[in-house]
């Protein structure tokens, strides 16, 4: 049974604004994304950005901290009820599908626990596809994801039968996405995918990995917040 979709329009338990969260997990948070934001300035030569679905608005916060100039779309309740004051400004409300009604395009485009969202290949209908292709057009030169990968340790329920999720190419079938008691997906996840998977789906589209760039901002996420990876990953590519 294909999972029912999440209401973006609606304060639905899976919209995580930040209000939600205490005043001290709020400023970890950010102090967080200031680092991610840090560690990818490290890497990577850029002067614009747009963060995809931006959520409360930590990624655009975090990248205007290291003196950049940063944008986000939004959409529904998180736009209007969920957003940072301090990033309101800098936030439009459209979706990923309607990106291509901005007039610019920026040096860096994000999306940040994201594409997790979009229906792929295993269901009905395939936005994935779609909201990948939206992101590569808005860019000029890079583009950053990340999603939650499936792993032994998250997902030890899958028949993994000693098979490697960094090579193996597996995603999550619609019988086996978790529902919460609405029969909605956890966090609105539907397409829960491995390492391998997701780098076949993103490097179809013809990007060029930036494997050392990667490498170094996943190690000093690690870092920051040593369980923030195990599931969770960065990928890093360029037009």
């Amino acid at each position: 049974m294909k999972p029912v979709e999440v209401d973006y329009q609606k304060d639905h338990p899976a919209i995580p604004t930040y209000q939600k969260e205490s005043t001290e997990q709020v400023e970890n948070k950010k102090e967080m994304f200031f680092h991610f934001a840090h560690s990818i300035a490290d890497e990577i030569p850029f002067e614009t950005h747009l963060d995809v679905g931006c959520g409360s608005g930590y990624m655009v916060s975090g990248i205007r901290r290291v003196g950049k100039r940063s944008f986000g779309i939004e959409i529904g309740h998180m736009f209007h009820s969920g957003l940072f004051p301090e990033v309101k400004d800098f936030v439009i409300e459209k979706d990923i599908f309607e990106m291509n009604e901005l007039s610019d395009r920026y040096d860096l485009v994000s999306a940040i626990e994201v594409l997790e969202h979009l229906y792929a290949e295993n269901f009905s209908r395939n936005d994935l596809n779609n909201g990948i292709i939206n992101l590569i057009d808005r860019s000029n030169k890079f583009i950053l994801i990340t999603v939650p990968i499936l792993t032994l340790d998250y997902c030890p329920w899958l028949d993994w039968n000693g098979r490697d999720p960094k090579i193996w190419p597996r995603v999550l079938r619609r019988n086996e996405v978790p529902l919460n008691s609405d029969d909605t997906p956890i966090l609105g996840h539907v397409t829960l995918a491995t390492e391998a998977w997701w780098r076949c789906k993103i490097e179809s589209f013809g990007l060029y990995r930036m494997k050392d760039a990667e490498d170094n901002i996943n190690k000093k996420l690690r870092s920051i917040d040593p369980g923030l990876l195990e599931w969770w990953h960065v990928f890093l590519y360029k037009k």
